[in-house]
């Protein structure tokens, strides 16, 4: 297996980090961050994730992807994808990161 990682930068003070893992063109594990430089504590946060980091289905070696969308208020909100195609998956967090940004910001600070 391979794994990936690359940060696009949104703004001066955003930013995506994609990680990936790989088997062949097969993407096997997956994590896309949208992220804001906080001033106040002078670090990266996330605002949204999409990943495949748990969920897994009983008996089985699947990882269901899904988003957290977080807000400043420290709440979390979890949306499964129902997508068993990684590769897509990890199209669609990027895409959607990149078309939504504005969105996705002001919601994290509402």
């Amino acid at each position: 297996m391979k794994s990936e990682s690359y940060t696009v930068r949104l703004s001066a003070r955003s930013r995506v980090h994609v990680y990936f893992e790989r088997d062949k063109k097969k993407v096997v594990d997956f994590t896309v961050n949208c992220e804001i430089f906080h001033k106040k504590q002078k670090k990266w946060i996330p605002i949204l994730r999409y990943d495949t980091a748990h969920d897994h289905l009983p008996k089985q070696k699947y990882k269901m992807p899904h988003k957290h969308i977080l807000h400043n208020k420290r709440t979390e909100v979890i949306i499964k994808i129902r997508m068993r195609d990684y590769n897509q998956a990890l199209t669609i967090a990027y895409e959607d990161i990149h078309k939504n940004f504005r969105r996705i910001k002001y919601n994290f600070f509402i």
